[in-house]
């Protein structure tokens, strides 16, 4: 069982990621996203500082902004999906054993309709 549970959302046109501790114990988690193609030194941080998470405690954040420096989106009403991949780091950068998941944007009438991770 993954100590942290994450579920992608879009509330009122904002992309939205909340961060569960399934654990009991507290736990540092330092979340990052990049473009499904980009190699290793892509990655790009989310917050400004590791989120603490006492056990059972969510965590919400908005991550509109990463993801508009990751992607160049057309105004329209055309829909555009774009491939995402986002890093969780649980504990400190050096001894944890980052966790991956793929998800995607969608965009459409210049807000996201649909922000989704597994």
């Amino acid at each position: 069982m993954p100590a942290i549970r994450l579920q992608a959302s879009v509330q009122s046109g904002k992309t939205i990621l909340h961060l569960r501790n399934a654990l009991e114990d507290p736990v540092t988690v330092t979340p990052f996203l990049a473009t499904k193609a980009e190699g290793e030194s892509a990655w790009s941080p989310v917050v400004p500082s590791p989120v603490k998470l006492k056990g059972g405690q969510i965590h919400t954040i908005d991550v509109t902004a990463s993801i508009l420096k990751l992607f160049t989106f057309k105004v329209g009403a055309k829909l555009q999906k774009k491939l995402i991949r986002v890093r969780l780091v649980v504990g400190s950068k050096e001894t944890a054993e980052p966790r991956e998941v793929d998800g995607w944007v969608a965009f459409q009438h210049n807000r996201f309709i649909e922000f989704n991770c597994h």
